[in-house]
């Protein structure tokens, strides 16, 4: 009698799964953060365009040289400099400037409707991957007990062989046959349970 080998498959402690999925887990996939970063920088753009609506402010100088002949005019007087302020505003074009505010507002809900919608996709993913796990532990669990029915079977059926048992006015043929039977399906069984195992 060969000795039989045992594999074992690795399973988790428990089969047991936390309903509910955090939403921290979520928000850290990829794609939910790369919308949430595009929709960051879409509200930047607003506040870009809103700036250029109001005046803008700056300081303004210059250094130079100056002298009244050219031997003077590398000397420590001849420098001179001004500074002072600067203002500028684009009121002329205060349509132009409104509109592109709108505008970047409009893509900012665009992409606000693109986040959520990107995390309700993880989520609803997320929920099927559970339901898928959750099932295939019970088609686990049911070709478990179907394999072990099967050998106990054929176990029956190979002891009812051994010892010569054959019901009166049957053929010997059937016997081989329903042996054949049982085995065929035994090694089905254990073959689709250890599938499922690994899934």
């Amino acid at each position: 009698n060969p000795k039989e080998m045992v594999v074992h498959i690795p399973r988790p402690k428990s089969d047991a799964v936390v309903v509910g999925i955090p939403a921290e887990f979520l928000l850290r996939r990829p794609d939910v953060i790369a919308a949430e970063r595009q929709l960051q920088i879409q509200s930047a753009q607003i506040g870009i365009a809103e700036a250029e609506m109001y005046p803008h402010l700056g300081i303004n100088g210059s250094i130079g040289l100056a002298a009244s002949s050219i031997n003077q005019l590398f000397t420590k007087y001849s420098w001179t400099g001004s500074i002072g302020p600067s203002m500028t505003w684009n009121i002329l074009n205060y349509g132009r400037l409104l509109g592109n505010v709108r505008v970047q507002d409009h893509q900012y809900l665009q992409f606000v409707a693109q986040y959520q919608n990107t995390v309700l996709t993880a989520n609803q993913d997320a929920e099927n991957a559970m339901i898928a796990y959750l099932q295939s532990l019970d088609q686990a669990k049911y070709l478990h007990d179907s394999a072990g029915s099967a050998k106990r079977v054929t176990d029956y059926y190979t002891k009812q062989y051994a010892e010569g048992f054959l019901a009166k006015g049957a053929d010997s043929s059937a016997q081989y046959n329903q042996l054949f039977t049982t085995y065929n399906f035994k090694v089905q069984q254990e073959d689709a349970a250890a599938q499922a195992e690994g899934n």
